[in-house]
């Protein structure tokens, strides 16, 4: 899905973000705080093309995209790709079987299997959280 943000002369700023997040800003909020927190990550609002629009972009150790939040209305998509590593610790893993078969099933890209998670909820916060522990412990 496509950010919501799909002007390249205006990045997003807190204004705006928070009247497009809506309640799901506090949990964009602390995923940044996160990922900021984290040694080797560097993260920044990129702009991928009229069609993808902006969105932050975790880099781990200034090469590994870790992660991309795309803002939605009143959500955000979290994206990550999960190494064959990490795939086979996701399965043996306690998260949602319906998301771990879907992540398991997806085809390999060169930054691995797609997982993607449409947060609206801090249940769904959580499960990028895990997939963050697993990626970054893979």
């Amino acid at each position: 899905m496509s950010s919501v943000f799909d002007n390249k002369a205006a990045q997003p700023d807190e204004a705006a973000l928070a009247a497009t997040l809506g309640a799901t800003k506090p949990l964009w909020d602390g995923l940044l705080r996160r990922l900021e927190a984290l040694d080797g990550v560097e993260v920044e609002w990129k702009f991928y093309g009229k069609r993808h629009g902006w969105q932050v972009k975790a880099v781990w150790k200034k090469k590994k995209a870790l992660v991309y939040l795309i803002p939605h209305a009143d959500s955000f998509l979290a994206g990550l790709g999960l190494s064959d590593r990490a795939v086979e610790v996701l399965l043996a893993s306690d998260l949602p079987p319906a998301l771990v078969t879907a992540i398991a099933e997806a085809p390999s890209f060169p930054e691995g299997h797609p997982a993607r998670v449409e947060v609206t909820s801090a249940g769904e916060a959580k499960l990028v959280d895990r997939l963050l522990d697993i990626k970054l412990a893979a």
